[in-house]
C-alpha cells in the first residue's frame, strides 16, 4: 500500500521519524515521565522536534527551489512568532520563560511551510499517520491493562494514563488526527485485503480512543462523524435530511421524556462523568485567565507559567492566546486560522480530511489545550501545509 517515488523518500523519512520521535521518547525524568510505563527513550524531545523541522524544511528548499513569495498564512505566522518574541522580551520575567512554548511558536510557520512544499502523496501521510495511531493505541491499551483502570473512575484513569506522548488530554489531541487519516485512507482504498487491514486498524484506534479518558475529544469525534458523514448526504437526499431532523426531533423528546419523570437521571450521569465539577472548574479557569489577561491587555504577559484555577493552561486556545500574547498576538494568530479555514475549504479530493481535522481541532482547542504546546503546533501547521498544497493544486487545475 506505501508506494514511494524517488523524489518523495526524504519527505516519508523526515515524517516517520517526526512522529517516531513523539511516539517513543520523553524527557528527562519528572514525576509526568515516571508513570509511564511502556518502552521509550529519554530524549531532549524539543531540540530533536526542531532539527528535524529545520531538516525537513532545508530539504524542502533544495528539493523545490528558494521562492521569496511567500502565502499569507505563512506570513501570519512568522509575525505571531515576531509578537511572541516581543512579549517575552518586554513584559516576562526572563528567567521563568517558558522556552518549548517560545520554540512552538517559531516553528509553526516553517512546519507550514514544509507541508506545502512537500512532495509526499496523500495515502502516504494517511498511511504513515494510521501506523502512528495505531502504535499508540497499542500503548494507552497496555497502559489501561497494566494499571487495572476503569473508564467509570475518570480521576484514577487521568492520573495513570501517561504514555511518551503526553497524558489523556494531548492524547486525544493526537489521535483525533490518526482518526480522521485512517478513515481518509479507508476510503480511498480500493482492494478487499487492504480495506480490511485498514479497518482493522480504525477498530484498535477507536477502542483505544474509548479506553483513555478524554470526554472533550469524544464529543468532538462525534461532530467529525456528524458533519463528515450525516450533514453532506442531508444536503443532497431530501428524504435522508427528513429522516435525520426526525430522528434528532424524537431523540430530543425521549431525553425530555425521561427527564421529567426521572430527574434523578441527570444527577447520575453528571455524577458519573464529573460534568458538574468540570463545569465549575472551567468557568473558574476562564475567570483568572480573563484576569492576568488584564494585566498586559496589548502585548499579553508571554509564556511565564502561572497557575488558573487548578490548571496550568486556560483550556482554550483564544484566552491563552490572549494571555500569551495579548490582543495583538491574538488577532494575528486567528487572521491565520481564519485564512487557513478559508483556504481548506476550497479542497479538493484529495484535501478534505484537513478541512475536517481543522475544523474537529479548533473546537476542542475552544475547551481543551492544544496549542501553544511544542509537538501539537508541529504537527497541526504541518497538516495544514498538507490541506494547502492540495488546495494551491485545485487553483491550478
Amino acid at each position: 500500500m506505501l508506494t514511494i517515488r524517488k523524489g518523495q523518500i526524504i519527505d516519508v523519512v523526515l515524517l516517520a521519524l517526526l512522529f517516531a520521535c513523539m511516539i517513543f521518547t520523553s524527557g528527562s525524568e519528572t514525576g509526568l515521565s515516571n508513570r509511564i510505563v511502556v518502552p521509550y527513550f529519554v530524549l531532549n524531545k524539543s531540540a530533536f522536534l526542531f532539527l528535524i523541522v529545520a531538516v525537513a524544511y532545508v530539504a524542502t528548499i533544495f528539493g523545490g527551489g528558494w521562492n521569496l513569495r511567500i502565502p499569507k498564512v505563512e506570513f501570519l505566522l512568522v509575525l505571531r512568532a515576531v509578537m511572541f518574541i516581543f512579549s517575552n522580551l518586554f513584559f516576562a520575567s526572563q528567567e521563568n520563560v517558558q522556552i518549548g512554548i517560545v520554540l512552538a511558536i517559531c516553528i509553526a510557520p516553517f512546519a507550514f511551510a514544509v507541508g506545502r512544499k512537500s512532495r509526499i502523496k496523500q495515502e502516504n501521510v494517511s498511511l504513515i499517520c494510521t501506523l502512528a495511531g495505531v502504535i499508540i493505541a497499542i500503548q494507552i491499551i497496555y497502559t489501561f491493562v497494566y494499571h487495572s483502570l476503569s473508564i467509570i473512575d475518570l480521576q484514577n484513569l487521568k492520573w495513570w494514563m501517561v504514555i511518551p506522548i503526553g497524558q489523556t488530554n494531548t492524547i486525544g489531541s493526537y489521535l483525533l488526527f490518526f482518526l480522521i487519516l485512517a478513515d481518509d485512507i479507508r476510503n480511498r482504498i480500493i482492494k478487499k485485503k487492504n480495506k480490511i487491514l485498514i479497518f482493522g486498524a480504525l477498530m484498535v484506534i477507536a477502542v483505544a480512543f474509548l479506553l483513555m479518558g478524554s470526554r472533550a475529544s469524544l464529543l468532538v469525534f462525534g461532530v467529525y462523524l456528524f458533519i463528515r458523514y450525516c450533514l453532506p448526504r442531508a444536503y443532497k437526499d431530501r428524504k435522508y435530511k427528513n429522516r435525520l431532523v426526525a430522528i434528532i426531533l424524537i431523540g430530543i423528546i425521549t431525553m425530555a421524556f425521561v427527564v421529567i419523570n426521572n430527574p434523578t437521571v441527570i444527577t447520575t450521569v453528571t455524577s458519573i462523568f464529573e460534568f458538574n465539577s468540570m463545569t465549575n472548574t472551567r468557568f473558574q479557569v476562564y475567570e483568572d485567565s480573563l484576569a492576568l489577561f488584564n494585566e498586559h491587555p496589548l502585548f499579553g504577559r508571554g509564556t511565564v507559567p502561572f497557575v488558573v484555577g487548578d490548571a496550568v493552561m486556560t483550556h482554550n486556545l483564544v484566552l491563552e492566546a490572549l494571555v500569551q500574547s495579548g490582543i495583538v498576538g491574538t488577532i494575528l494568530f486567528l487572521m491565520a486560522l481564519l485564512e487557513t479555514f478559508f483556504r481548506l475549504r476550497n479542497r479538493t479530493n484529495l484535501g478534505y480530511c484537513y478541512y475536517y481535522i481543522f475544523i474537529v481541532l479548533i473546537i476542542r482547542g475552544m475547551v481543551e489545550p492544544t496549542f501553544f504546546l511544542l509537538g501539537f503546533e508541529i504537527v497541526f501547521w504541518l497538516m495544514m501545509g498538507y490541506g494547502y498544497r492540495f488546495s494551491e493544486r485545485s487553483d491550478k487545475n
